[in-house]
C-alpha cells in the first residue's frame, strides 16, 4: 500500500466511525425524548381516568339526587290528585 491509500483508508475510517456515533447519538437522542414523552402520555392518561372516576361519581349522585327529588314530586301530585279527585 502506498502512503496516499493508507491516508485514505484512514479519513474513510475516520468518516465511518464519525458517521456511526452521530448516527447512534440522534439515536440515543430520539429514545431519551420517545421516553419522556410515554412518561407524560401515562401521567396523562392516569390523570384523566382519576377525572373521569370523579365526574362519574359526580354524575351518579346527581342522578340519585333527581330521583329522589323526582319520587317526592310524584308522591305529592299523588295526595293532590287524591285530595281533589
Amino acid at each position: 500500500m502506498t502512503e496516499w491509500e493508507v491516508v485514505t483508508l484512514i479519513i474513510t475510517l475516520v468518516s465511518f466511525i464519525g458517521v456511526f456515533v452521530g448516527c447512534a447519538w440522534k439515536f440515543a437522542s430520539m429514545i431519551t425524548k420517545l421516553e419522556t414523552l410515554i412518561e407524560n402520555l401515562s401521567q396523562t392518561i392516569d390523570r384523566i381516568e382519576v377525572e373521569q372516576k370523579e365526574d362519574k361519581n359526580e354524575i351518579l349522585t346527581k342522578i340519585n339526587d333527581h330521583d329522589k327529588r323526582l319520587s317526592t314530586v310524584e308522591k305529592e301530585i299523588i295526595r293532590i290528585g287524591e285530595k281533589h279527585g
